[in-house]
Parts: C-alpha cells; structure tokens; sequence
C-alpha cells in the first residue's frame, strides 16, 4: 500500500476522530460517499471528475482503494484512525472525495490527520499550563 508519499512506511496515514465517531461509522460513510460517488450528478461525483477521475472506471468499493482501521487514540476523547490508500489514486480519492464530504457530514475537526490533532492537544494544554500557573497559591 502506498499514500502518495506522505502517509506511514506502509502508506497509511493517522487520523483521529471526535464528536463520537466510531471507526464503523467512518467506514460507513466512506462506503455511502463511495456510493454516491458512482451516480452521476452528485456532489461525490462532481468532485470524482474534477480530481481527474471517471467514478465509472473506478472499484465498485471503497475498501478496494481506501482502507480504514484501528489505530492508537490521541487521548481519552479521541480514537485513532489508520487510513491507508492503495496507490496514488486511493489517496487523490480520498483526499480529494471522501474526507471532504465526511468533514461535511460531520463538520471540520471531527476527523483529523494525527499531527495537527497532536499538535491542537498541545496548543490547549499549553494554554491551561499557563492559565493555572496565573492563578494565586492560597
């Protein structure tokens, strides 16, 4: 498997997802979007051609492509995602097709790639370090 060259040593790429999404759901979904992918005159569809891609010409699954599994949470409130992309069109597709409609569906910061999570849990403990370290000993 491979992601295009900016995913894992096996290609898959770490995600984390929030608001209570399951790794089930996220599969789900992708295989709805993938779905909807397939007619033509749909959001998926449209955003298929304009990466470059006939949908008709593509797997009839998104598991052929794209595939979604577990993967070590962030924190307590998250759970880790490994999506990994068979070649450069599974990553053009889901980059460029899924998870924009799944941001959609779910809205921004319910799925994200591992490093900015990482790096947002960091900006917010930071930041309550800080507001503790102001507050007076009594």
């Amino acid at each position: 498997m491979t992601s295009g060259g900016d995913g894992g040593p096996d290609g898959s790429v770490e995600y984390t997802l929030r608001a209570g999404k399951s790794v089930a759901e996220l599969q789900r979904a992708s295989e709805e979007i993938w779905s909807e992918m397939k007619k033509p005159g749909s959001l998926a569809h449209a955003s298929a051609l304009e990466a470059g891609y006939d949908p008709a010409a593509l797997p009839r699954d998104a598991s052929s492509l794209v595939r979604i599994s577990s993967g070590a949470p962030l924190d307590p409130a998250s759970i880790g995602v490994l999506v990994g992309a068979v070649g450069v069109v599974g990553h053009d597709i889901w980059k460029r097709v899924l998870l924009p409609r799944i941001e959609e569906r779910w809205g921004k910061g319910a799925i994200e790639r591992k490093r900015a999570a990482e790096k947002a849990e960091q900006a917010s403990a930071k930041s309550a370090k800080k507001a503790s370290a102001k507050k007076p000993k009594q």
